[in-house]
C-alpha cells in the first residue's frame, strides 16, 4: 500500500491547496490517504461514502434517464472543494482542497490524469480481488 500513498502524495504536490486525498471504499473505509493537515479523514471518508452510495442508488432508481455517466462529483463550500472521482463500483478517490488556492479546472485535469495509475496499483495486490 505504500506505493498508493506515494501516488497520493505526488498528486497532492501538483494540486495547490490540497488538504486530503483518500482512496475510499464504498463502505467508507479509507484504503490509502495523504493528509496535509489535521482534518479528521475518517469522518470525511465515511460521510462521503454515504453521499456516493446515495447518488448511486438514486441514479439506479431512475432507469428512464439512463446510466450514471459523470464520474467526477464536486461539492463546494465557502472554504473547500470536496471532490470524488469514481474508480469503479467499489472505490473512489476523495479530495478536499482549499478553494482559495485550488483552481477547479486544474484540479479536474490532474485528478483524471492519475485514475488509471491508481486503479492499476490498487488491484496489483491480492488484498483487493475485485474486478476493475
Amino acid at each position: 500500500m505504500n506505493s498508493l500513498k506515494k501516488i497520493l502524495q505526488e498528486i497532492s504536490q501538483k494540486l495547490d491547496g490540497s488538504l486530503i486525498i483518500n482512496i475510499i471504499g464504498m463502505d467508507g473505509i479509507s484504503i490509502a490517504e495523504y493528509n496535509t493537515n489535521e482534518t479528521n479523514s475518517d469522518a470525511f471518508s465515511a460521510k462521503f461514502a454515504v453521499i456516493m452510495s446515495m447518488i448511486e442508488r438514486w441514479t439506479g432508481e431512475l432507469d428512464e434517464w439512463g446510466e450514471f455517466e459523470e464520474d467526477l462529483i464536486v461539492v463546494k463550500t465557502s472554504k473547500v472543494w470536496i471532490i470524488a472521482l469514481l474508480l469503479d463500483s467499489n472505490y473512489f478517490l476523495g479530495f478536499m482542497i482549499n478553494r482559495q488556492k485550488g483552481v477547479l479546472r486544474n484540479i479536474q485535469l490532474i485528478i483524471k490524469k492519475y485514475r488509471t495509475l491508481i486503479k492499476k496499483e490498487l488491484y496489483k495486490t491480492t488484498e483487493f480481488p475485485v474486478k476493475i
